[in-house]
C-alpha cells in the first residue's frame, strides 16, 4: 500500500489549526469530517468532503451561538449512526463542555 500526502488546509482555503484534528467517516452521506481548534480565534472548524473531490470548510462556532473554544484541550467527535448525526465535543472558555450536533437526514451540513 502506498500513501499519498494531501495538505487539507491548503486545498480548502481552511484556517491555520490550533489543536490536533479529530476525524470521522459519516456512513449516510459518505462523507470524511476532520473537526480541529483554529490558531488565531476560538472556533472549530470542520473540513469535509466526499470520494476524490477539494475538501471544504466551515465553522462550527460562528455565528451560531455556539460559545468559543477554549485553548487547553483538542475537540473530540464520534458519528452515532442508528440517528444519522455527528457529534463534536469540546471545551469553552468558561471551562464547560460544549456538544454540537449535526442531522446527517437534512440535504447538506449547515453553514
Amino acid at each position: 500500500m502506498t500513501w499519498h500526502p494531501g495538505n487539507l488546509m491548503t486545498n480548502s482555503g481552511a484556517p491555520k489549526a490550533g489543536s490536533s484534528p479529530t476525524s470521522i467517516e459519516f456512513n449516510a452521506q459518505p462523507t470524511l469530517h476532520v473537526f480541529y481548534r483554529t490558531f488565531e480565534q476560538p472556533h472549530i472548524i470542520e473540513l469535509w468532503w466526499s470520494g476524490g473531490e477539494t475538501p471544504h470548510y466551515g465553522y462550527l462556532t460562528k455565528g451560531n451561538g455556539a460559545p468559543e473554544a477554549s485553548g487547553y484541550r483538542d475537540p473530540t467527535s464520534h458519528m452515532f449512526d442508528a440517528e444519522g448525526t455527528l457529534h463534536v465535543f469540546y471545551l469553552t472558555t468558561s471551562n464547560h463542555i460544549e456538544e454540537l450536533w449535526w442531522s446527517g437526514r437534512s440535504p447538506s451540513p449547515p453553514r
